[in-house]
Formats: C-alpha cells, sequence, structure tokens
C-alpha cells in the first residue's frame, strides 16, 4: 500500500510548484487576507514538502517550462518567495530591491527551463553542491544558476544514452551435433538438443550444472530488457511532455530552445521544436493571405458602393 503523504506529494507536484505557491495567498470571498508573515510561513512549509520529492530528472520529463506558465509577474512573485526561504534557511541577507532585480534576472535566466529547477538550484547551493557558501550575493547566485543548468544538461544527455543504447546481438558460433563427442551427444538426445550447439556451450557441457541451465528459460536476457524499458521510460515520457507543452510557448522561448537544441545529439526533440515553427510559419502565412484577400473584398465594396458620374 503506498504512503498517503508521498501519494499527496507528487499529485501536488503534477499541479505544479506555481499554482501550489499561489494557492497559499488565495483568499476565498469575504475572507480577510492572511498576514504577511502567515502567509510566509504557509509558503515556506510548502517548499519544504516539494523540494523533499524533486530530482533534476524528474524535472526534466515531467515540469512545464515557466515560458509556458502564464504572465511573467505571477511567475517572478513566486520566485522572489523561493528566494526568501533561501536567505532564511541560510541566515543570508539581501536588500528588498536586490531580491526584486534577481527574481527577473532569474526568470530570464530559466525561461526555458521550469520553477522546479529554481528550488532544485538553490537546494543544491544550500547544499554545498557549488562550493561553500561564503558570500551571497546576485553575481553568485547567478553563477550558481549556470552550474547548475550544465548539470542539467549532462544529465538530460545521460537520459538520452539510456534510450539509444542497444543491446548488440549475440554472435553464436557453434557446431553441429554430429561434430560433437559421442558422450554428449546421448546426452543431448536425452533433452531433445539435436542440431545445434553454441561452442560456448559444448565447453562447459560437460558439467551437469550447464544441462540444468540449458532446461531454463533464459532468465538474464528478461531482466535485462525490463531494466532496458525502465531506463527508456524517463525519456519517452519527457518527449511526451514536450510534446504537450510545445504549443503553448512564446514564439521567443520556442526560438531560443531550437536554437540551443542539436539535431544530431537530440534528434526527437529537435523535431517537435522544428515541426512546431514550420506549423506556426504556415499559419502566420494563411493568416497573412486571408487578410489580405480581405482588404481587397473591403477595397471593392467601397468602389462599388461609390460608383463615379
Amino acid at each position: 500500500m503506498q504512503n498517503t503523504s508521498q501519494s499527496l506529494t507528487k499529485q501536488e507536484l503534477q499541479q505544479t510548484t506555481l499554482t501550489i505557491l499561489e494557492r497559499c495567498t488565495e483568499t476565498k470571498v469575504g475572507e480577510k487576507p492572511m498576514p504577511p508573515e502567515q502567509v510566509k510561513k504557509k509558503v515556506f512549509n510548502e517548499l519544504v514538502k516539494l523540494e523533499r520529492n524533486m530530482s533534476v530528472a524528474d524535472s526534466i520529463i515531467n515540469s512545464p517550462l515557466i515560458a509556458t506558465q502564464g504572465k511573467k509577474i505571477n511567475v517572478v512573485s513566486q520566485i522572489i518567495r523561493i528566494i526568501e526561504f533561501f536567505l532564511e534557511i541560510t541566515g543570508k541577507e539581501l536588500e528588498g530591491y536586490q531580491i526584486q532585480v534577481l527574481a527577473g534576472d532569474i526568470y530570464e535566466k530559466f525561461k526555458t527551463d521550469s520553477l522546479e529547477d529554481v528550488v532544485l538550484m538553490f537546494k543544491m547551493a544550500r547544499q554545498g553542491e557549488f562550493g561553500k557558501v561564503y558570500k551571497c550575493d546576485t553575481f553568485e547566485i547567478m553563477d550558481w544558476a549556470n552550474k547548475y543548468l550544465d548539470y542539467k544538461s549532462a544529465t538530460r544527455e545521460r537520459l538520452i544514452l539510456k534510450k539509444k543504447k542497444k543491446q548488440e546481438p549475440e554472435v553464436i558460433t557453434g557446431k553441429s551435433f554430429h561434430e560433437l563427442p559421442k558422450e554428449l551427444q546421448e546426452k543431448f538426445s536425452k533433452i531433445g538438443k539435436s542440431r545445434l550447439i553454441t561452442r560456448k556451450a559444448s565447453d562447459m557441457m560437460t558439467t551437469e550444472k550447464t544441462l540444468r541451465d540449458l532446461e531454463k528459460p533464459k532468465e538474464k536476457q528478461e531482466v535485462l530488457k525490463t531494466e532496458k524499458s525502465e531506463a527508456l521510460f524517463s525519456y519517452e515520457a519527457f518527449l511526451k511532455n514536450l510534446s504537450e507543452t510545445v504549443g503553448k510557448m512564446y514564439d521567443e522561448a520556442l526560438h531560443k530552445a531550437f536554437e540551443n537544441t542539436t539535431q544530431s545529439t537530440h534528434p526527437e526533440v529537435w523535431e517537435i521544436l522544428n515541426t512546431e515553427i514550420e506549423l506556426r510559419k504556415t499559419q502566420k502565412e494563411l493568416n497573412d493571405k486571408s487578410n489580405r484577400k480581405t482588404a481587397r473584398s473591403s477595397k471593392d465594396g467601397n468602389k462599388n458602393a461609390h460608383p463615379t458620374n
């Protein structure tokens, strides 16, 4: 039976970090707004629960891009809360205007990534993944952002390599049945082997253990197939998520993501982004053509309405 609290947390992650944090400031009609300190405490408690179950791989596969999550001001407001959470835990300090400017810079840096990546970046910095935190200013934090995105890129490459890696076919070299020693021919006749035995098998067949192994299914190969399927799942889910969200991306974010994608190393991702760009280009051409046709019709209508004497 699944742990209830863990299941709820996974469900919350599916609702996105942005929506969960925004709910902390929601008030019902007729209710008074919560005091700022109470709001801050509620947001911090949610962040503690969220970051506990986050991982870079999950962010790559499941998390929506910041560019698809609505207005910039709404996202920046929650980035400010994430920064305040980090400062509260580490005991560091930044001026209010510095936090606002930093939140805007982080938004631009992670526009084609996710809000979960921002949370993970600060978590890794707090845990010393980018080195000991001697100071905390905007330059240092943006340097952490670069290191985090490099780490995320390496993680994505590992997921892609797992997908591309194929099991090499086993090269079988064997002996005909009549080439085996008479003693082995008699043993194989009893277990129904009468055509071709691999060289590796013929060398080991003098032991009773190998005879028993021949009668068992190839369990090792089945395990390898299962492990391979599980390794491919994460990347397949990432491609599925990208296919579902690419239509919501702003043009600028879409083209930036396309420029940062190499067709030779990420052919599936490149194809999804390229298809969306071509689709929008075709739609724009159709709209322009329709507008020109409408304009001509309007012009001709005006001429007919006012004939010359």
